[in-house]
């Protein structure tokens, strides 16, 4: 390959410096490349010789396009501040391949914080015990918060500090703080789901778990039976995710006004709600507007009601798929079908697969819809039935175009 601007090959910086004799120790080559080349190609410095991996140009322009580039540099580089730092701006994982000294030097350290919480692995021990430091880190990246000091994940100030930033950061707190209710209410408020990792009185405090499924619904799951049957909290929680139906008793997953508001957050959850619920129009007919593919969870009977499957269709067109044969043959039902997804075509009535203006609108939402057409087949289709029949065996009729009969 030249190294003109006019009529150079392309391909990567990386073949071209493993792969072209002389390359690796040419100066003004390799900056070439690094300007030339992507923002990842940084990582070309491997492939330099020893000399370029201790000029600091080279190294500065490496890992400002690759910060983790900092792995080739020689010692001498690995040591520069300069280079470091620049290296760490760019990610904040490179601290692991900086020099001793320098994964001390709370600048730096803080400075590869700024890119990736984890870098506090890297940096040296001391900073551990550094609260600035760790919630720097924790604000980035919560589970680092595991490498902490223990004095500091026993310190309450620290650790009321720490869930404001991240909810989970409860969950590497001492045992005791564990247990501290305002700790919890202000960790539920942020991850509600972090109420699974508290101690089963603070699952059982009614401020602490209205708390934690206001957050997320599904915390309910982890709240004590008792207030798994409480009617309040169980609407709390559908109402914010109606999946949560599935962790409620047994009696609430019967009560009208508790599975209503379930399925109307989320079709989907008519499937926890009790097999006598299913057979009720009114809840098919929320869950269906929620969530087309109910139609598949509701009563069998449902699947000829019109209002319930045009609902259905126009949320998910597939479903026509279990519809009567019936509303199968019915056109606005089909039509608004294909409308929703070109494929339904496939479950319709073949009269309607072979109406021009419902498969036109089939096709025009899918161009695949035309492999379920009657009228017209698809091209492929109509190329193989309309191939010439003849011998496999190599003679005359091989001289002939495909398209003229033999």
């Amino acid at each position: 390959p030249t190294f003109g601007m006019s009529g150079i090959a392309v391909v990567s910086a990386a073949n071209l410096i493993s792969s072209t004799e002389g390359m690796c120790a040419d100066r003004k080559k390799f900056l070439w490349l690094l300007e030339n080349s992507g923002k990842q190609q940084g990582m070309v410095l491997q492939f330099a010789s020893a000399q370029l991996c201790e000029d600091e140009e080279c190294v500065l322009k490496s890992v400002q396009r690759t910060g983790c580039a900092l792995k080739f540099a020689k010692p001498l580089m690995r040591a520069s501040r300069k280079v470091v730092l620049e290296a760490v701006r760019q990610d904040g994982m490179a601290l692991e391949f900086a020099s001793s000294d320098l994964r001390a030097d709370r600048s730096i350290v803080l400075e590869a914080l700024k890119t990736s919480g984890e870098a506090l692995v890297h940096a040296a021990p001391k900073f551990w015990a550094d609260p600035e430091v760790v919630l720097a880190a924790v604000e980035k990246h919560p589970s680092v918060l595991r490498f902490a000091a223990e004095e500091l994940l026993a310190d309450r100030d620290f650790m009321l500090r720490a869930v404001q930033l991240a909810g989970s950061a409860i969950v590497s707190a001492s045992r005791e703080l564990r247990g501290d209710r305002e700790l919890a209410l202000e960790a539920v408020k942020r991850d509600g789901r972090v109420l699974g990792s508290l101690p089963a009185e603070l699952r059982a405090d009614r401020a602490v778990v209205m708390e934690a499924i206001k957050q997320d619904g599904m915390a309910l799951q982890f709240a004590s039976p008792s207030l798994c049957a409480n009617k309040s909290f169980v609407l709390e929680a559908v109402r914010n995710d109606g999946s949560a139906l599935s962790r409620a008793s047994l009696d609430l997953r019967q009560d009208p006004e508790v599975v209503l508001a379930a399925i109307k957050q989320d079709g989907r959850a008519i499937e926890y709600a009790l097999q006598q619920l299913h057979s009720n129009r009114k809840f098919a007919l929320a869950a269906v507007k929620s969530y087309g593919r109910a139609l598949c969870s509701v009563a069998a009977r449902f699947r000829s009601d019109y209002e319930i499957v045009m609902h259905a269709v126009r949320r998910d067109g597939m479903v026509l798929a279990v519809a009567s044969l019936e509303l199968r043959s019915d056109r606005n039902i089909v039509e608004y079908a294909v409308k929703q997804n070109g494929l339904a075509l496939q479950f319709a009535s073949q009269k309607l697969r072979g109406d021009d203006a419902l498969v036109e609108l089939a096709v025009s939402n899918n161009p695949l819809a035309r492999l379920y057409t009657t009228k017209n087949p698809a091209p492929f289709t109509m190329a193989w039935n309309q191939a010439p029949k003849r011998s496999l065996s190599p003679g005359k009729a091989w001289s002939k175009p495909l398209h003229q009969p033999l």
